[in-house]
């Protein structure tokens, strides 16, 4: 019964179709969408609709429903025993995509998991032409994001109506009546609220953004683009590096709430208090080329002697990014990449650095290194350099300096001979040599790299943080290397 065309294809625009009603709709069990609450959910798992299946007999199609304790969290629609069906956001969501099932249980933690095989649609035992009537009506508010009031108040009355006829209603036809009274509870946002809290793209499902690239020292590059913070406008640091943005210069307004305040340290040991703020209508781009991220947590320090704007990694969380340099063109999409046709990353529970695996050329030798569009060159740790110096070419050594935590540091400038990324080579270019050890003790993660802008010039790296996938690939326009 499974419909992978109404699973994959249609983009549900509001509040009413959750997970629940998008795994019943795929699979058939339903025919419209609309909300369906966690009883009504539970209600059509345990009627003559389906029967419960042990997790050994598993089939696609089959609807899986989560738990946390007692409580109903999420349902999806089983295809194997990696993947699922799978709407993850409440209420207001664009699709139901196909989904790393490791992915989902990181998200929802379920304690446990229970699956059903539905073999009837709902309404066929209830047998109401009146409440078929009233879900084609409803399906109608849930897939367009503005209808009249009177519209909801004539469903409404209809559902009252339906109540006052029948004396003993059968537990499916209670928990449908009354799912339908919630959604018509809610209020309903319009399609601009959608596009302003990053639900919708302004036209498409496509919104690519003009980078300003300004070069830096042995061939690396600093990656900047226009941003608007709470209505504070600037020239924003992508920095994925970093998870969350600092935006300096936010005050608090309808548009920004302070949620707490805290101490930074700088780089050279000196602290300064900084806002843990909230912020509304967040974008990145011009108004001709204009991404809304939405509402976001960020930080910023008033009393800051240097005004910083830093984009992280947050900013396009659960979407998909492509980064070309080259071409000076940032492209975030809600599109996911084929599991066939990319590779997995490795994404740390703690910092969500998103870490990436290659090798070392000729020698073979395997490296991790995260991905980091705030580095202007690339950074290699001093014990990976003494393990494996027949990779690295000394060209200068240096005594003074201080790290991202205030430590005292020795540098050496090198050479990385060759490196080869899903593919992709990276010949002769230039790294700075540092001790890690602070950072590993500061971050708990262990890695060998921190891949600057000057490994990433000459290719388009695609990164698709809902499941944790990427590809790399040579740029198109060729530029002249200093």
């Amino acid at each position: 019964m499974i419909n992978l065309f109404i699973a994959l294809g249609a983009q549900m625009l509001i509040h009413g179709p959750n997970c629940y009603n998008s795994a019943l709709v795929s699979t058939g069990v339903m025919e419209h969408f609309r909300f369906v609450s966690h009883e009504e959910m539970m209600t059509i798992m345990k009627s003559s609709s389906c029967e419960a299946v042990p997790s050994t007999q598993l089939k696609a199609g089959d609807i899986q429903v989560y738990f946390q304790g007692d409580t109903l969290v999420h349902a999806n629609v089983y295809l194997n025993e990696t993947e699922s069906l799978n709407k993850r956001d409440l209420y207001v969501t664009t699709r139901t995509e196909k989904t790393l099932e490791t992915n989902v249980r990181e998200q929802f933690k379920p304690t446990s998991i229970e699956a059903y095989r539905c073999t009837k649609r709902a309404l066929e035992i209830t047998e109401s032409q009146a409440l078929k009537q009233i879900e084609n009506q409803i399906h109608l508010m849930s897939v367009q994001t503005e209808v009249p009031k009177e519209f909801k108040t004539q469903i409404m009355n209809k559902v009252n109506e339906i109540e006052s006829q029948i004396q003993n209603p059968s537990a499916l036809m209670s928990a449908a009546l009354d799912s339908i009274k919630r959604q018509l509870k809610m209020r309903q946002p319009n399609r601009q609220w959608l596009i302003e809290n990053g639900y919708l793209f302004p036209s498409s499902d496509t919104v690519e953004l003009d980078l300003n690239i300004t070069k830096g020292l042995y061939g690396g590059f600093r990656i900047n683009l226009p941003c608007s913070f709470a209505g504070v406008k600037k020239s924003c640091k992508l920095d994925t590096g970093a998870l969350f943005s600092r935006i300096d210069g936010i005050e608090a307004s309808e548009n920004a709430e302070i949620l707490s305040e805290f101490e930074l340290s700088s780089a050279i040991g000196n602290a300064q208090v900084c806002n843990w703020i909230r912020v509304k209508n967040s974008t990145f781009g011009t108004s001709e080329k204009l991404f809304h991220i939405g509402r976001l947590s960020v930080f910023s320090c008033p009393e800051s002697p240097k005004s910083v704007a830093l984009a992280g990694l947050e900013t396009m969380w659960k979407k998909t990014f492509s980064l070309d340099i080259k071409n000076k063109k940032l492209q975030i999409t809600r599109r996911q990449l084929e599991e066939s046709k990319s590779t997995s990353f490795i994404k740390d529970s703690k910092t969500k650095h998103i870490v990436l695996d290659f090798e070392m050329l000729p020698s073979k030798v395997k490296a991790k290194g995260i991905f980091d569009t705030g580095a202007v060159m690339t950074i290699v740790s001093q014990q990976f350099v003494k393990a494996h110096p027949e990779n690295f070419v000394l060209i200068e050594s240096y005594q003074s300096g201080k790290d991202t935590f205030g430590n005292p540091i020795s540098s050496e400038l090198m050479v990385m001979k060759r490196a080869e990324i899903q593919g992709q080579q990276i010949v002769a270019e230039y790294v700075k040599a540092i001790d890690f050890t602070p950072i590993y003790e500061q971050s708990g993660e262990k890695f060998d790299f921190i891949i600057g802008a000057n490994f990433m010039k000459n290719f388009t790296w695609t990164f698709d943080l809902l499941n944790d996938r990427y590809t790399v690939s040579k740029a198109q326009k060729a530029v002249t290397k200093d």
